[in-house]
């Protein structure tokens, strides 16, 4: 995928496969770029049962979190409840069935999002303590 010679020229090809069209990992890539770009990373959370990490980066008024699950280690993911939500693979396709053993990107409202992980991670408050903060 990227070797040096392609086609008999010798210059470097990134992302793209030897008939030319464009390599799964390039969708990856882009993918990333599109849910991260112009967020900063705020912090790292562990998930529940040690099943992986939840990395957050926050915008002014969008948060998104990359759930890495564990090596070998199948993530427990249910679907959003809320609209402002969106659940997403590594690949942007719509993740209707979230129980993964991949990457998953959660973007929305900043709130929306921190009720999601909280569940994910076993820190989920009660709604009492939610709207004292």
């Amino acid at each position: 995928m990227n070797g040096h010679e392609y086609f008999g020229q010798r210059r470097a090809r990134l992302f793209v496969n030897e008939d030319g069209y464009p390599h799964p990992t390039g969708v990856a890539a882009s993918n990333t770029a599109w849910y991260l770009d112009g967020k900063e990373f705020t912090e790292a959370i562990p998930l529940a049962e040690e099943k992986g990490t939840a990395y957050v980066f926050r915008s002014g008024k969008e948060t998104t979190v990359v759930l890495m699950p564990r090596w070998s280690s199948e993530m427990a993911v249910p679907p959003a409840r809320s609209e402002d939500i969106r659940i997403v693979d590594l690949f942007g396709n719509s993740a209707a069935q979230p129980t993964t053993e991949n990457t998953l990107f959660v973007s929305g409202d900043p709130d929306s999002v921190k009720a999601f992980i909280g569940e994910l991670s076993g820190n989920q408050n009660s709604e009492e303590e939610r709207a004292s903060e």
